[in-house]
């Protein structure tokens, strides 16, 4: 039987509120949509500094698209060389005379590309042969094929206006481009990685001695959409903010966001925040936004139990910047409004020269309660408590406090030699740490870690996860790895971090061994693996060695040869506007929701509009709407076909 759904056809008008990003994880497609269909990459993930680059490419033009989305896959396929070439077309400002070439492209090597698109930019470069781009007039230029560092780097320098044969060879064209200012990628070239090349090159200066950016704005082949440019007499290949923004977001916070001539993310000048009606709105102090090292945040306050209104302005300290929105905040605000921070610690000690990520915090009100505020609306870090050094950076510091790579928080915690010390979680809103405002809220958790050396630890832990000793082994599934964390332990009984946080593989200072053949340790994903069915349930034992070669540590766990089948069924609602429905077999992972019917209890209220594209193929996932004016109230219900499982969500919107 198929899936069903009640559908009401209603009309619906939809405000969608987009908190602004730091970056994009996607773009509009365009210059090289259809050029990728041969091209792949064995990259997996994108650096958050690299999803900087990408934005400020997009931001000032350098990538362009012509409508949809780029996601994540795109930036990590690799180039072809029909991108490299209308990059370099671009760079030189002939792009427009290239995309409307009437000339014909007559070699058959266009493979995955759409010809109506690139035959004309093709047949303009080689007709152009002075221009470098297309060095073999008689085989083509194989555009479909995969570009690699040294084809980018002479695209690049030809770009800045040197000349192959006079300035560089193109056997030492990677040694030039490097003694300019350039990496040179060995082999071949993602989509991420010119990006970062391209961001390099518009800060070199061009072989007239111009800075190329600058050449690029004048040109008219870039988005020239600096607001403020650079002062008369200065450098303009200094960074500076030439673009601000400051954005209102519901629930009492100002967002502050500037970007540079390059369209790189850049801390916003220093400056001044002010209320126009401060018997309605008064403001904290200035502290760290979504990114503590680029973004501004400043928190607003209602003054009475109505609607609060007020124009909040920014006025930069150098006179260039004069920015303002209206703020409306309906409500007294609470002053009060955490009071704790409630922290669970998981280990008493981290081995020396590993990190540890602040995790497992909740801030708590006067009453015990949890408050739920996302990370943006106030600031945390972990300090030491020596306030000369609060991040430890000096020589007498056990711990070293680093920033976290997305947000930039003082969150990362690592040994830097044996000892003991007070740490402190501070989180805070409306200043920084120890800010006077009269509207500054701040709640302080202290908490004592040890770093201790590897030679300290003489005993271990084995942890499987979701507390679930047991593995189906009854045929060889990936999906039915056993996850394993492994913990170490002193002669004191102090449960040691042995691994960072962010680490994948097990913890090198020991060595694992299993007492059947039928499974194996991964040591780089941290699983037992099957390597052979089991016919029959069984027991095994994963044994922990220590760097002596002793055995400190036997962790039994069950095999299992039952076929994995539903156990049950979960449903939750995200953002109100969906709900998504999983199934978990008996072995806790995630397993195909069984057909079924999904209703809503009041229609009349909560009306489910369709399906949508999940994100686990096992999961389903379908959209829901309200009806009328809200606020609407319903239960939404799915039961599988069998009647064996039912899961339900309540709805308000």
């Amino acid at each position: 039987m198929k899936k069903r759904f009640i559908v009401q056809f209603v009309a619906i008008f939809v405000l969608l509120s987009v908190l602004v990003a730091p970056v994009f994880t996607g773009y509009a497609k365009g210059d090289t949509q259809d050029s990728q269909s041969e091209a792949s990459s064995e990259v997996t993930e994108i650096s958050w500094d690299n999803r900087n680059t990408i934005h400020a490419c997009v931001s000032v033009g350098v990538i362009r698209g012509e409508g949809g989305l780029i996601e994540d896959e795109y930036w990590l396929r690799n180039t072809t060389r029909a991108q490299g070439l209308l990059i370099g077309l671009r760079l030189r400002g002939l792009e427009d005379s290239a995309r409307f070439y009437k000339g014909t492209y007559s070699f058959n090597d266009m493979p995955g590309l759409n010809k109506a698109y690139w035959s004309p930019i093709l047949a303009y470069a080689y007709e152009h042969p002075e221009l470098g781009l297309v060095t073999d007039v008689k085989s083509g230029f194989r555009p479909s094929e995969v570009l690699t560092g040294n084809e980018f780097a002479k695209i690049i320098m030809e770009a800045l206006g040197y000349k192959q044969g006079v300035d560089f060879e193109s056997a030492d064209v990677r040694s030039f481009a490097q003694s300019k200012g350039l990496t040179v990628k060995e082999g071949k070239v993602t989509n991420q990685d010119f990006t970062v090349v391209l961001q390099q090159a518009l800060k070199l200066n061009n072989k007239e001695g111009k800075l190329f950016i600058e050449d690029l704005y004048q040109k008219g082949a870039l988005y020239d959409r600096r607001e403020v440019k650079a002062a008369p007499g200065t450098d303009p290949a200094i960074p500076y903010a030439a673009r601000m923004r400051l954005f209102y977001y519901e629930g009492g916070w100002l967002q502050l966001h500037a970007s540079d001539q390059y369209g790189q993310r850049i801390l916003p000048p220093k400056g001044t925040f002010s209320s126009s009606d401060t018997s309605k709105i008064v403001l904290g102090d200035q502290r760290p936004g979504v990114i503590a090292t680029t973004d501004v945040s400043v928190d607003a306050y209602g003054v009475t139990s109505g609607i609060n209104t007020a124009v909040v302005t920014f006025k930069s300290d150098d006179g260039k910047w004069n920015l303002s929105t209206e703020v409306t905040v309906v409500g007294k605000s609470d002053v009060n409004v955490f009071t704790d921070i409630r922290y669970e610690q998981d280990y008493q000690a981290l081995m020396v020269g590993k990190t540890m990520k602040l995790r497992k915090f909740s801030l708590i009100d006067s009453l015990g309660n949890f408050v739920n505020l996302s990370f943006h609306q106030y600031y945390l870090e972990v300090r030491r408590a020596d306030d000369n050094d609060p991040y430890g950076t000096g020589d007498s510091a056990v711990f070293e406090i680093g920033r976290q790579e997305i947000n930039e928080h003082y969150t990362y915690i690592t040994a830097k030699k044996a000892g003991t010390e007070t740490l402190k979680i501070v989180a805070c809103k409306g200043g920084m740490p120890g800010s006077g405002n009269p509207n500054y809220i701040e709640a302080v958790k202290e908490f004592t870690l040890t770093a201790v050396n590897d030679t300290d630890i003489v005993g271990c832990k084995v942890d499987f996860l979701y507390d679930k000793n047991f593995m189906y082994a009854g045929e060889l599934s990936e999906d039915h790895n056993l996850k394993i964390k492994v913990s170490g332990a002193t002669v004191n009984r102090m449960i040691v971090q042995i691994q960072s946080t962010d680490e994948v593989a097990l913890p090198d200072a020991f060595s694992y061994k299993v007492d059947v053949d039928n499974i194996a340790v991964s040591t780089e994903k941290s699983e037992i693996v099957t390597v052979r069915p089991v016919t029959k349930d069984m027991e095994a034992k994963i044994k922990v060695i220590g760097k002596r070669g002793y055995v400190i540590g036997v962790f039994p766990f069950h095999l299992k040869v039952d076929a994995p089948k539903v156990h049950y069924l979960y449903m939750s609602a995200f953002n109100k506007d969906y709900v998504y429905i999983y199934a978990y077999d008996q072995y806790g992972k995630s397993i195909a929701v069984p057909e079924g019917t999904i209703t809503s209890s009041d229609p009349d209220k909560i009306a489910i509009t369709g399906t949508r594209e999940g994100y686990n193929p096992y999961d389903l996932c379908y959209n829901i709407s309200s009806v009328g004016d809200g606020p609407n109230t319903a239960t939404i219900t799915y039961v599988t076909d069998d009647g064996l499982f039912k899961a339900e969500v309540t709805v308000t919107r």
